[in-house]
């Protein structure tokens, strides 16, 4: 990856990752709003984290090598990306955000860390079908919609 795609990943990632949670779980503590307790929540979420943090850093592998570029909107794939997690589903980084996401709320508990999760959830959506697959079909044709006729954008038919 270019130096520009490292520094907007890195970027992107402390975004998503550490002050919109923050604003969220102090917005949740200011309002008095429920905090629960999930038994042994910590290990869970630490165990999530850990676990999607691996799998984006395989999905930047797959990216690399199958695709020729990386998940980064400044040096997209230069080959459409149809093997594995993406034979299943069409966004697997973007799920596995939302996984990360939900293993906040099952640390802290912070019941606006569900709103945070289902506000990244649709503010992907968005930017998948209003941005991101026009992308794509222009980019890659009829590939493209020949992939999109048989995966599911957001959950595999496994």
């Amino acid at each position: 990856m270019k130096l520009l795609s490292w520094l907007v990943g890195v970027f992107l990632f402390f975004v998503i990752y550490v002050p919109g949670p923050y604003f969220f779980i102090s917005l949740n503590r200011n309002l008095n709003f429920p905090v629960f307790k999930i038994p042994f929540g910590l290990y869970l979420g630490m165990l999530m984290i850990i676990s999607g943090l691996a799998f984006i850093v395989y999905l930047i592998f797959v990216f690399k090598v199958v695709g020729k570029g990386s998940p980064v909107i400044t040096e997209g794939a230069k080959k459409l990306i149809i093997k594995g997690p993406y034979q299943y589903v069409r966004n697997p980084m973007y799920l596995t955000h939302l996984w990360i996401w939900l293993a906040m709320f099952v640390i802290f508990g912070d019941v606006l860390l569900i709103l945070y999760l289902l506000l990244g959830w649709l503010t992907l959506h968005v930017f998948v079908t209003k941005w991101e697959e026009p992308q794509l079909k222009e980019k890659f044709g009829r590939e493209y919609d020949e992939y999109v006729k048989k995966i599911p954008r957001w959950i595999s038919k496994l």
